[in-house]
């Protein structure tokens, strides 16, 4: 899967190489009815024809409820 802002940044996408790492959390506070995530995201792209590395931080964040 390729990270949006990536796709944004090289216009495409393409890339020799492409490194990325996603670290996150749920907190349930009713079991599976409501929930709150949240994480963050490194991504290291080299080899790109128009630009030598792309490097850059994504966080995200979001509330689950079920009824």
């Amino acid at each position: 899967m390729r990270s949006r802002a990536i796709t944004m940044v090289t216009r495409g996408g393409d890339s020799a190489s492409l490194g990325a790492a996603y670290l996150g959390v749920n907190y349930r506070i009713d079991g599976d009815r409501l929930r709150i995530m949240s994480g963050v995201e490194y991504s290291r792209m080299e080899g790109h024809p128009d630009r030598d590395t792309f490097a850059g931080w994504t966080w995200l964040s979001g509330v689950r409820f079920y009824f």
